[in-house]
């Protein structure tokens, strides 16, 4: 294959990745593979392993998976070695996509994909939620019909999704000059919505983690700012819980778990994620 026609196709497979991340893991896994084989015929395998070893972040993408390793050692972690596998090869895949070459053109249309098709998850998922049309499962077979599917995916899943999006939607209206700066905004009033009338604990720890970080990074040097917005913050989650059952249900039971030091009640099996 030609350097110029593989080029090409790392381009395409890219944008197609951002759109079918939030929709289809198993389509997703297809891309993911595709492009690692693009990477290995690539070549040039000099210059990316330097690369990877002049970058910070990739270097403790490695340490987290030596760690997780040295987890399986301990508890009861190493009967589910081959699920904790499965993710450390997802791990993998970041030195990969870092060392490919994407145009910026290729990065803008996949990261603006990526926020767009949540943005259509998360509408679809808050219209379900609130019974105004079926799931998706209804009305298409190849998406399943069930409690644990938000719009296209798992709930757990869609919610960290929404996560990342909302993380990188409010970058884009912070720092980069954009006439389209209103659609992102809406996009993450979409995506907060949606977070916090699913299940998914682990994409709201995450969005509260995400815009705790954002608050400190942009008015650390601004005390009255940094506390009103912290204020701020606390009074939504405050507002969340108590206007929104979901929510309200997984905030008390998370916390019944930790004042049962992992208990989850008479007959239940500890809650492991203790």
């Amino acid at each position: 294959m030609q350097s110029s026609t593989r080029h090409q196709i790392q381009q395409v497979l890219f944008v197609l990745l951002g759109i079918a991340i939030p929709t289809s893991i198993a389509v997703t896994n297809i891309l993911l593979g595709s492009l690692a084989i693009c990477w290995l015929l690539e070549g040039g395998f000099n210059r990316k392993i330097k690369y990877i070893r002049s970058s910070s972040w990739l270097i403790a993408i490695f340490l987290l998976i030596i760690l997780y390793l040295l987890g399986l050692l301990w508890g009861e972690n190493h009967h589910n070695v081959l699920w904790q596998f499965q993710r450390l090869l997802l791990l993998l895949v970041f030195p990969v996509l870092i060392t490919i070459n994407l145009e910026q053109n290729t990065i803008r249309s996949a990261v603006f994909g990526f926020l767009a098709i949540n943005f259509v998850s998360a509408a679809l998922a808050i219209l379900i939620n609130n019974n105004i049309i079926y799931d998706l499962g209804s009305y298409v077979s190849f998406i399943k019909s069930d409690w644990e599917t938000a719009a296209f995916i798992k709930y757990n899943y869609h919610n960290v999704l929404l996560s990342l999006a909302f993380l990188l939607a409010t970058y884009i209206v912070i720092e980069i000059k954009t006439r389209y700066k209103y659609l992102f905004v809406l996009f993450i009033i979409a995506y907060t919505i949606s977070i916090f009338t699913e299940r998914g604990r682990a994409g709201q720890v995450l969005f509260n983690l995400f815009s705790l970080f954002y608050i400190i990074y942009y008015n650390k040097r601004n005390i009255i700012k940094l506390l009103s917005f912290i204020i701020l913050l606390f009074s939504f989650q405050l507002l969340i819980y108590e206007t929104t059952t979901v929510y309200k249900d997984r905030f008390d039971a998370a916390s019944n778990i930790i004042k049962n030091k992992g208990s989850r009640g008479k007959g239940k099996i500890d809650d492991i994620r203790y």
